[in-house]
């Protein structure tokens, strides 16, 4: 017996979804690649620039001592480490987003919203062990065993937000 013509047509939109969630998932591993190969200097510099970007709009504004006390703290040392390490976070959290939406790909974890975070978080564990290896060849960069929770910890919490969104709405349907 032939397959519905619509249900076919479903079907395979739903699994070209997943390959594209693949090659975004693929890209975007690349783009990390890229951000990570970039030596010490380079890195600083983008963080120096988004922290300037950040005085300058505080310009914008009267000179306030909470203003004047926000500008000093967004030229502080702890606010340049809270830039890297969001950065980080937000990172591998897209990671995180984009391999939970490649797992959909799989049918028999399709449905288990947990093991399909957990396989997406686990993924970006390994893959955010390896950029940190990939940094010690790096000039300026180290390895970092904190970047790597950190990492993890943006992996989980992006995943962990569709998993709920997506567990939430088939309870509700």
């Amino acid at each position: 017996m032939p397959i519905p013509e619509d249900i076919e047509k479903t079907y395979t939109l739903k699994k070209q979804k997943h390959w594209i969630y693949i090659a975004l998932t693929i890209l975007w591993m690349a783009s990390i690649f890229i951000n990570s190969a970039m030596t010490g200097r380079v890195s600083s510099g983008l963080s120096e620039a988004i922290i300037k970007s950040l005085v300058n709009f505080s310009a914008w504004f009267n000179d306030s001592s909470i203003i004047i006390r926000l500008r000093e703290f967004i030229q502080s040392d702890l606010f340049h480490i809270l830039i890297r390490k969001s950065a980080h976070f937000i990172e591998f959290g897209i990671l995180g987003l984009l391999a939970f939406g490649s797992t959909g790909i799989f049918k028999k974890i399709k449905e288990s919203y947990i093991v399909r975070m957990a396989a997406a978080s686990g993924f970006s564990l390994i893959y955010a062990a390896t950029d940190e290896i990939h940094q010690l060849f790096v000039p300026g960069r180290v390895c970092s065993v904190v970047d790597v929770i950190i990492d993890f910890s943006g992996a989980v919490v992006f995943s962990g937000i569709v998993a709920f969104i997506m567990w939430n709405k088939k309870k509700g349907n």
